[in-house]
């Protein structure tokens, strides 16, 4: 059962890392009902479908904590060593009694709270992620980080997908299982370009807004580049057989193109010119520092696709990105893209 429970909780984890897009929930109280005139959004209290995915996992942890008590195997010395929940020691233990000391503050605080109920949905909200981060800092070690960025990079590249589709679509997919929002053109709210007179909706994804979709996979991006580089060392000693690079590494251009087409569809012109510079930061480091030398022949490579992709797809769209990028925006109407919650359905 040792090995059953882990991957219990392993897959449970890379589910939630899988899920952190979706928007899914269920409306427990509040001043009014989502569809109703009187909803206010910091009013009231959900239950989401990650929430459920974090208590499952708190479970998976704490019964294969306690099956392995019972059993006496933490008493053993292992690579990594089996935590308790909230062990750690030096900086690390010092984070957790911060953490837990500004819990005490934010439970204290709750005797000033007008609306008591919002503030007790609040404070066990914040206790949720306190106690995700606990667990993040005691598993990470056993779960390993590799499988954990190749998990995060995946719902990036789905929701690529989606956005592609969208924006092909021009409307929402209809994919209310994930909470997508209600997209159309000329709907109210929604975020939308003009290009040679047709006005064209942005990419969003399941996200609420194409700016935070943008930030989401800018940073898959970065993670995916960092993945390649250092995927260096396997293939050079797989390269006999050729199987390593010929499936991973052709995996994870084609991901690098669906990351970056669907960030480009976003239109997000802060998010985009942010990426650009970080990554001209990233790879400038690897091609001047001498310790990193060795990343230099994959890190061309994939710089290489990189300018060549963004190239292909700025060309075959530059009509709708010179008008976002070029022209003066003082002309475009306002956008309530952050109010997004009161159109969008459960």
């Amino acid at each position: 059962m040792r090995m059953s429970w882990l991957r219990l909780e392993k897959f449970t984890f890379f589910v939630l890392l899988f899920s952190i897009p979706f928007q899914k929930r269920n409306f427990l109280f509040g001043p009014g009902l989502p569809q109703t005139t009187e909803f206010f959004e910091w009013g009231s209290a959900f239950l989401y479908f990650t929430d459920f995915l974090i208590l499952l996992l708190f479970g998976f942890w704490i019964w294969g904590f306690r099956s392995k008590m019972k059993k006496g195997e933490v008493a053993e010395n292992s690579t990594p060593p089996v935590a308790p929940p909230f062990a750690g020691g030096g900086f690390r233990g010092g984070m957790h009694v911060m953490l837990l000391l500004f819990l005490g503050f934010a439970l204290i605080s709750l005797i000033q709270a007008e609306l008591m109920n919002v503030g007790v949905y609040r404070f066990l909200k914040l206790t949720e992620f306190v106690l995700l981060f606990f667990y993040i800092a005691n598993r990470v070690p056993k779960i390993g980080v590799k499988p954990i960025l190749v998990a995060f990079v995946a719902s990036g590249a789905f929701q690529s997908v989606i956005a592609i589709l969208q924006f092909m679509k021009q409307s929402s997919l209809g994919l209310e299982v994930f909470h997508e929002s209600t997209l159309a053109i000329g709907m109210k709210g929604v975020a939308h370009i003009a290009a040679d007179g047709v006005s064209l909706i942005r990419a969003y994804g399941t996200f609420p807004s194409p700016n935070v979709l943008a930030g989401f996979l800018g940073v898959c991006l970065l993670v995916l580049f960092c993945l390649f580089v250092s995927s260096g060392q396997k293939n050079q000693n797989l390269k006999r057989t050729g199987d390593y690079y010929n499936v991973r590494s052709y995996v994870m251009l084609i991901c690098i193109f669906l990351l970056s087409l669907g960030l480009i569809l976003t239109f997000s012109r802060g998010v985009i010119i942010f990426f650009a510079c970080t990554s001209a930061v990233f790879f400038a480091g690897i091609f001047l520092a001498e310790k990193l030398q060795y990343y230099k022949k994959r890190a061309i490579q994939v710089a290489g696709f990189v300018l060549v992709s963004w190239s292909v797809i700025l060309a075959a769209a530059w009509p709708e990105v010179s008008t976002r990028f070029l022209e003066s925006s003082a002309s475009e109407p306002a956008i309530q893209e952050h109010s997004s919650y009161l159109w969008r359905s459960l």
